[in-house]
């Protein structure tokens, strides 16, 4: 059996986080860059490979097929690299469906050439996209979203006068 004394002294998670005055970390600080890292590193070695691409597409026939082909590729890889930037950036900005805010941010023209994406404008054209405060309409189980429930009769009411009370 655990004694009552053995559970009051070990501190629970939230007061953990009262005394320390800060949000206990989730991952260790030296993983967390060890991983950021490896994504810069991909990112410049998926640019290399994009302007290899490129190199390649100058050198072939102009107007050729192969030529064609390796614009595209290059394009595509450029796009694909944008859109995962994109993704990373959206998830810290708290969008809350990434796909769907990325179509709506390459409409609207919002991402520039870099990659960069216009947060504030984003923002402000799509706020559906950043969290579901303020989005619900207000309603209760009244008749309709508007009005409170009726305070008459409730099944208390109809319990207790079925039962002769």
């Amino acid at each position: 059996m655990v004694d009552a004394d053995q559970v009051s002294e070990q501190p629970q998670v939230g007061e953990q986080q009262e005394q320390t005055g800060q949000e206990p970390e989730r991952f260790d600080a030296e993983y967390v860059g060890k991983l950021r890292k490896e994504a810069a590193d991909w990112r410049s070695q998926l640019r290399e490979t994009e302007k290899q691409l490129r190199d390649a597409a100058k050198q072939a026939e102009a107007g050729s097929a192969a030529q064609k082909q390796l614009a595209e590729m290059a394009d595509a890889m450029t796009a694909r690299d944008v859109q995962m930037q994109f993704y990373d950036e959206a998830h810290s900005q708290g969008v809350s469906n990434l796909k769907l805010a990325y179509l709506a941010a390459t409409d609207a023209g919002l991402i520039d050439q870099r990659g960069r994406v216009n947060w504030e404008q984003m923002k402000k054209s799509f706020p559906q996209l950043f969290g579901m405060t303020g989005t619900h309409p207000a309603g209760n189980a009244g008749s309709g979203t508007t009005n409170p429930p009726s305070s008459g009769k409730d099944m208390n009411a109809f319990i207790r006068a079925g039962a002769g009370r």
